[in-house]
């Protein structure tokens, strides 16, 4: 079988494909998730991951590089957020212009296509960048998600309300705001007792919430989404 290296922002990424894309794919495909380094650990290492907060596009683009090198046979892509993501990538200040965020998420992705191609042509890279973050998904259902992060029946059906509200003022739950205040686990740690967006379980983004939901079920509700593993699919 081919095997598919994804590029994860950080552990929450990691989990996620080793819980719902292995197991989709588990028959078609080997999918191996290798983590963004920050510091000096190697990729797949015990790396938190995540952006270095000064020349963060810079240093990632250098890691995907190697990550290239050491996987010339496979096919690459990556599960970055857009939310966070390095201002000192080249497209930044057009990407400011545009309001729509799976428009914006598209047009980082063609500037990672294009470094890497200049890099070496022959690498078969595609970029997937989440709009606007990966909790974003979280509220596809939430009546499932709220089962999973409340501690009682009140606290749950309050969280469920709670972000009910907040996806019907949206499009879709991958146009929910990428501001620093409003971003969907910025909107979760407001409305969830203790939650945390690099933790697990409760406190934090839960792979098992979208592992219930189901990838067919955020494929229906997420577009960009639903396009990148419709490009696993063709691998």
């Amino acid at each position: 079988m081919k095997r598919l290296i994804v590029f994860c922002e950080g552990r929450s990424e990691v989990n996620f494909v080793k819980n719902l894309l292995i197991p989709t794919f588990i028959n078609r495909l080997i999918v191996i998730p290798e983590t963004l380094p920050t510091g000096n650990t190697p990729c797949g290492g015990d790396s938190k991951g995540g952006w270095r907060k000064s020349g963060g596009y810079d240093h990632g683009l250098k890691e995907m590089k190697n990550l290239a090198n050491l996987h010339r046979n496979d096919s690459i892509t990556t599960l970055f957020d857009l939310y966070g993501f390095p201002s000192d990538i080249p497209c930044f200040n057009l990407a400011q212009g545009i309001c729509d965020p799976l428009e914006k998420a598209r047009e980082y992705e063609k500037q990672l296509n294009a470094d890497i191609a200049e890099f070496n042509e022959n690498i078969r890279f595609f970029s997937y960048i989440q709009p606007c973050e990966l909790e974003a998904l979280l509220f596809v259902d939430p009546e499932i998600a709220s089962l999973e992060m409340a501690k009682d029946d009140n606290d749950m059906k309050r969280i469920k309300t709670d972000m009910e509200a907040i996806r019907g003022e949206f499009p879709t739950p991958e146009h929910i705001n990428d501001d620093e205040r409003k971003a969907p686990s910025k909107r979760l740690e407001s409305i969830i007792p203790g939650y945390r967006k690099n933790k697990s379980g409760r406190a934090g983004f839960s792979w098992r919430v979208a592992k219930e939901i189901g990838i067919n079920k955020l494929r229906s509700e997420c577009v960009h989404f639903n396009n990148w593993v419709s490009i696993l699919e063709d691998l």
